[in-house]
């Protein structure tokens, strides 16, 4: 009788502490990590914005930079893929300025 009332009083208190450590978040279960990491990816994907060139030639023919950026109108010498400045992932149709 002594053994079985001492293993349940065991296991009450083991309960309670995983409990209190659950709830303070000390402990981070495999299934909460994954949900993190989705979560972060998909904030991820959310933040990307999309944009497309401006081609300027007579910026080019004075010797300045001949590409604008369409969402923060600063210039580069070559048509990147991203943008240097603003970091806008540039997969529209190029527009030229005449």
């Amino acid at each position: 009788m002594i053994g079985s009332s001492v293993l349940k009083l065991t296991k009450k208190i083991i309960k309670k502490f995983l409990t209190i450590q659950k709830t303070s978040g000390i402990i981070n279960t495999e299934r909460e990590k994954e949900r993190k990491k989705e979560m972060t990816k998909t904030k991820q994907m959310e933040k990307i914005m999309h944009g497309y060139w401006i081609y300027h030639p007579d910026w080019q023919a004075d010797g300045e930079c001949g590409y604008e950026c369409s969402e923060c109108e600063r210039g580069v010498d070559v048509n990147y893929t991203y943008c240097p400045h603003c970091g806008v992932k540039m997969d529209r149709a190029m527009r030229i300025m005449r």
